[in-house]
């Protein structure tokens, strides 16, 4: 060990290694295990076939989320446009993605694709950047050509990569004539040739990347590719498991496991491990990672329900769970999760009954410990209700459907057993002009004007210090991801009312850079039923039954004139022969387009019957209106 500085030390000869920790480690050898506990399957991750097709399938489609190093937007769109065939192109992608090399890439994917030749300055190049196409990407290939052309040795060969890498002038310089006379001695390449490779060498040297270190990093993301692609369950009940508590990452991870045809199935103290788990067609949440839990708790319920079988109800469960462990503070975060719902009773009911059922608990183990024993128990047999006096908890009224998804949310960070969003999801495609997904990736000089939409994860109150006047954040998550809106004191104090927690929101805004961040900007908020009602300009009624179409007609016009308003109608029908027409309706049964409206519409006409076409501009405040979409067009129906 030596507490020199990293210069000192090479500079005396010694090697000077860097060791990392990755998280991601843990993932595969997790699912690894998960692969043998649920399958009988043994794998060897330091021997997996290098050609797998459903591993390059999953990465040239862009699906990398959990994939190590390959996560990013712009690297899912680079492989898109190069594609991945084989190990090496994983490897050289990871060297060349970083600020320096990218520069490069316009010609290293035109070189692999076949639209630009593959060049080399001298033919002894070949060998060393055939399988870059040509292009110098790693420290090695310029240590190799070096040591080809210009007869370095290896280690004379790393110290002008170091040389180079630093561009020092005189140094510089120095290495030149030592490399043109080297080329002129080994191989008789001329003078103004060995300049020339010299000079190119120079410029891909400070961009070049340690080829061991892409290596092993293209391995893992490799690894990890695999055992999403052929074991996708265990991956993501790992991949999951290693973010329990980072409920900044957990909604995203849990949203992929969704998309992939994996749902999450709510916790459950009687199915869940303490960590995520493979389970049927989905993965079980684990009870470790419900907030307020954590693993000694959640490892304490397993180990019980292990040793002495499932538990019967909230009574039996802490009768026989550590009420040290599984103190009260758990309870409540089990009950409001849902982790309790096999138990038959609905989460209030549960809730409420807490104290009783601890207190019940503790009468026990008093007996237990003073060596009392009832009458049935000397016997072996229950006494009535023990265990299973749950039948008896007080009932009361169920929480209403928003509180109980937001307990859900704030204690999972994320909700299971549905959505505040899920009622609007048909008119949110129309109301946005820009998914999140898209404006996260937003790097332009230039400012863009959007509207996003999404659920209000957490709202945060301030007070400017210079001003004392009130602004607020808004963490805006559409179930994808999450992007935070700054109101700023004239947005906040015409639209703060709106901006409640676990409340779907229409923002419209400004994207753009500040000080190399993207900022979004928050202009106008609204609560989406008001959204809806106020930006759409023309309601589309699709009449789907041909044989009751009159009769449905007349009923959706009586409806239209209960409603009159100042969106415009489209009706989509059925002509005798099976085509469809489209009517514009007349000015007179132009409609007011809330909810109730739509909603007795749909009740009418059927399920995703009606659809909705909103105004161009962004904004309904005519003073920013001149903004409008820059996205695709909205398109009717």
């Amino acid at each position: 060990m030596t507490q020199f500085a990293k210069e000192d030390v090479e500079s005396c000869g010694l090697l000077k290694m860097d060791f990392l920790g990755l998280k991601t480690l843990t993932v595969l050898h997790e699912a690894v295990e998960l692969v043998r506990q649920t399958r009988g399957v043994a794998i060897d991750l330091s021997h997996l076939p290098e050609n797998d097709p459903p591993t390059y399938a999953l990465l040239n489609r862009g699906d990398t989320k959990g994939v190590f190093q390959l996560e990013s937007p712009g690297m899912v769109k680079l492989i898109g446009e190069i594609g991945i065939s084989n190990l090496d192109d994983l490897i050289a992608v990871i060297a060349l993605f970083r600020p320096g090399p990218m520069e490069m890439l316009p010609s290293y994917s035109a070189r692999k694709t076949g639209r630009e030749p593959i060049r080399y300055d001298h033919p002894l190049l070949e060998p060393i950047l055939k399988e870059t196409y040509g292009i110098m990407v790693y420290q090695e290939q310029v240590q190799r050509a070096a040591n080809v052309l210009a007869g370095y040795s290896l280690g004379q060969a790393d110290l002008l990569r170091r040389a180079m890498g630093k561009k020092k002038k005189e140094i510089m310089d120095e290495e030149r004539g030592k490399f043109v006379a080297g080329c002129e001695r080994t191989n008789n390449i001329p003078r103004e040739l060995a300049e020339k490779i010299f000079d190119n060498i120079a410029a891909f040297a400070g961009y070049g990347f340690n080829q061991a270190h892409s290596v092993g990093y293209g391995i893992i993301s490799y690894q990890t590719a695999y055992m999403k692609a052929n074991f996708p369950a265990e991956f993501m009940a790992a991949q999951i498991t290693s973010e329990i508590g980072n409920f900044d990452k957990l909604p995203g991870f849990i949203t992929e496991t969704t998309d992939m045809g994996l749902p999450m199935l709510r916790p459950d103290v009687n199915r869940s491990s303490a960590r995520f788990t493979p389970e049927g067609d989905g993965i079980r949440f684990g009870l470790a990672g419900i907030k307020n839990v954590g693993e000694g708790a959640a490892e304490a319920m397993v180990r019980e329900r292990g040793a002495r079988g499932p538990f019967k109800g909230l009574i039996d469960f802490c009768e026989r769970v550590d009420p040290q462990t599984v103190n009260k503070r758990v309870l409540e975060a089990l009950v409001k999760s849902g982790a309790m719902d096999g138990f038959g009773q609905h989460r209030a009911q549960l809730f409420n009954a807490i104290d009783f059922a601890l207190a019940r608990a503790a009468e026990k183990q008093r007996e237990r410990e003073s060596g009392q024993q009832n009458l049935f128990e000397a016997f072996d047999v229950p006494p009535a209700g023990d265990g299973q006096a749950d039948g008896a908890l007080p009932d009361c009224e169920p929480w209403p459907v928003r509180e109980a998804l937001a307990f859900e949310r704030e204690l999972l960070g994320v909700y299971l057993s549905g959505n505040p969003l899920d009622r609007y999801r048909g008119y949110l495609n129309a109301l946005a002009t820009c998914p999140i997904t898209e404006a996260l990736a937003f790097n332009r000089e230039e400012p863009r004007h959007v509207r996003i939409c999404g659920l209000a994860a957490a709202v945060q109150r301030r007070i400017a210090k210079a001003s004392q006047k009130p602004w607020a954040t808004v963490m805006i998550e559409d179930g994808n991801d999450r992007i935070e809106a700054v109101m700023f004191n004239k947005c906040f104090t015409q639209h703060g009312a709106a901006a409640q927690p676990d409340r779907p929101l229409l923002v419209c805004g400004e994207l753009t850079m500040r000080n190399g961040r993207m900022q979004f900007l928050a202009n106008e908020v609204f609560g989406i039923p008001d959204a809806i009602e106020r930006f759409t300009g023309k309601v589309n009624f699709f009449i789907k039954d041909s044989e009751r179409q009159v009769e449905v007609l007349k009923q959706l016009q009586a409806l239209m004139v209960q409603h009159p308003g100042s969106a415009a109608v489209t009706l989509c029908l059925m002509d005798p022969a099976g085509r469809r027409v489209l009517v514009e309706a007349g000015p007179s049964l132009r409609v007011k387009p809330d909810l109730a409206f739509i909603e007795a519409a749909e009740k009418l006409l059927g399920r995703s019957s009606v659809r909705i076409t909103c105004r161009e501009p962004v904004y309904l405040d005519y003073k920013i209106r001149q903004f409008r979409p820059q996205a695709a067009g909205f398109q009717d129906g």
